[in-house]
């Protein structure tokens, strides 16, 4: 739905609504917090007496009130109906699931009726050091024998770390993140192999001019620094085309960040120079430490040589 201030309908923002009961500890359960997380809060620490109270997030906040306090002032629904609330309080913001990105939220409350039942669910917060499936068994067989009174038994209960790989599997989530590193990985070696193995090639077919070298006075130390530096050079060299090619599908939009969607939160692979400029730099020193492992072995054998052996070659 869309929000705006009351008194100033200029300031809007399209909020997602969640809807907790005021008697729960909906913000306790899942581990809620305000001023950056210095201080956990519970459901219970807001005035919820107030029908139209609400409890909103830092991005919601910062949209609607980017020059002053949130708490207190009151916003209206703007989309279907011009319904009024009071913010009673401001969380930190959170996200739902790891793979999405923190959301612009609204907590309103509603409590338990005969026609929200069916659709409320019911989340306990167990400590770290209980195993899920401990917990699953012993509070299934609790309840199942405590359930049979009235018009109410229990169906199931389930781990939230599976609920969570049950949305990222029915969002295709999974299956991207997979693919994508199978990709990366398979390319990865492909070009470890094929620089491995040029300059493995390179350093082998040079063993007389390395002869020659030593034969002038040049130590076994100061010919391996010589192949490293100069495959290093040549790493330097080739660096620049591929930035400016590289840049070509940055600056088109073809390299997007993750899971962006209708967030308004920015992080660091947001910022597309810098982004660019890290990722490059880790793949620079990536190829650089592959090509001193690729000219190390090779050229340290050939160093091996004595310099009347090596000048055969020649």
């Amino acid at each position: 739905t869309t929000f705006s201030i009351l008194n100033d309908t200029t300031k809007k923002c399209q909020v997602r609504f969640l809807t907790i009961h005021p008697a729960s500890d909906y913000f306790g359960v899942f581990g809620y917090s305000e001023e950056n997380g210095k201080k956990n809060v519970s459901v219970q620490d807001y005035e919820w007496e107030k029908p139209n109270a609400v409890v909103i997030n830092n991005p919601t906040a910062s949209q609607l009130f980017p020059d002053g306090n949130a708490v207190g002032q009151t916003i209206v629904e703007t989309y279907q109906t011009d319904r009024i609330y009071e913010i009673v309080g401001v969380v930190d913001e959170t996200k739902r699931f790891a793979s999405e990105r923190p959301e612009v939220l609204c907590f309103i409350q509603n409590r338990l009726e005969a026609s929200s039942i069916p659709h409320a669910e019911i989340s306990i917060r167990i400590a770290p050091s209980i195993s899920d499936k401990i917990f699953l068994s012993a509070f299934t067989e609790d309840m199942e024998n405590n359930l049979r009174i009235g018009n109410f038994y229990f169906l199931s209960a389930g781990s939230y770390n599976n609920k969570v790989k049950e949305q990222n599997e029915s969002s295709g989530i999974n299956t991207a993140n997979r693919t994508r590193f199978y990709l990366m990985f398979f390319f990865l070696i492909n070009v470890i192999l094929c620089v491995i193995g040029t300059f493995w090639y390179r350093v082998n077919v040079r063993r007389e001019e390395i002869g020659l070298r030593m034969a002038l006075g040049s130590s076994r130390k100061n010919i391996k620094s010589l192949l490293i530096a100069e495959g290093i050079l040549l790493l330097s060299f080739v660096t620049l085309p591929a930035l400016l090619l590289e840049w070509q599908f940055v600056h088109a939009g073809l390299i997007e960040t993750y899971g962006k969607g209708y967030s308004q939160a920015v992080y660091l692979p947001d910022r597309i120079f810098l982004r660019f400029l890290i990722t490059n730099g880790i793949t620079w020193l990536m190829m650089a430490v592959v090509i001193v492992m690729a000219i190390w072995l090779p050229a340290r054998r050939a160093s091996l040589l004595a310099p009347a052996e090596a000048l055969h070659y020649e």
